[in-house]
């Protein structure tokens, strides 16, 4: 994974380590196969992706790291934060990521930058915020969790950095999908199951 620029990284280097390791695609298929997901979304493969890298780096013993935390007022849903890292003395969020795997980055670029804006303006706005786990609606978060105005980043696949991403996953776009379809199509012939996979 290619490094953050040096300002955000100085930010960040509190709580990354620096023995960070590349997984390899067998490393990342044997994590993520038991890992109940909708894999048939796209995205999730990247977020996952994701997830498994940044906490490759991160120390676990003071981070942690969680996926789609849905945000929404009194009228509707506004968005999904894709990877959050928080701190784990006082579960305050330090890293707020979207996660982009598209074919065009500029594209991908611009989605993630709106949803990131949306959210620091929704936070800013002090409107009444509901903030939830999309895995478990059940799992709630305050927005007091989210007032030390954690770094805002995106995340590409592989090459993303040349168009404005801070951060890129060691794979490409094609080592992704493939590693999504092999996940998916060992979940499909029941042989990586997790337990709580239903289709």
């Amino acid at each position: 994974m290619k490094k953050l620029p040096i300002l955000t990284l100085l930010i960040l280097s509190v709580f990354f380590s620096q023995s960070a390791s590349a997984l390899s695609l067998k490393a990342l298929y044997e994590r993520l196969k038991f890992v109940d997901d909708n894999y048939e979304v796209v995205g999730t493969i990247c977020e996952q992706v994701a997830k498994l890298e940044i906490e490759s780096e991160i120390n676990t013993n003071k981070y942690y790291v969680e996926l789609g935390i849905v945000y929404e007022n009194s009228q509707r849903v506004l968005g999904e934060l894709d990877v959050v890292v928080f701190r784990k003395q006082d579960h305050e969020a330090v890293l707020i990521s979207e996660v982009k795997c598209w074919k065009k980055f500029r594209g991908a670029r611009k989605k993630a930058s709106d949803q990131l804006n949306r959210f620091r303006r929704t936070m800013e706005s002090n409107q009444n915020i509901t903030l939830y786990s999309s895995s478990n609606r059940n799992r709630f978060y305050k927005t007091s969790q989210f007032d030390e105005n954690p770094s805002l980043i995106a995340i590409s696949q592989k090459g993303g950095v040349k168009s404005g991403f801070e951060r890129e996953l060691e794979q490409n776009l094609d080592e992704l999908m493939q590693l999504r379809k092999h996940i998916l199509r060992c979940q499909r012939q029941g042989e990586c199951k997790s337990p709580y996979y239903t289709q």
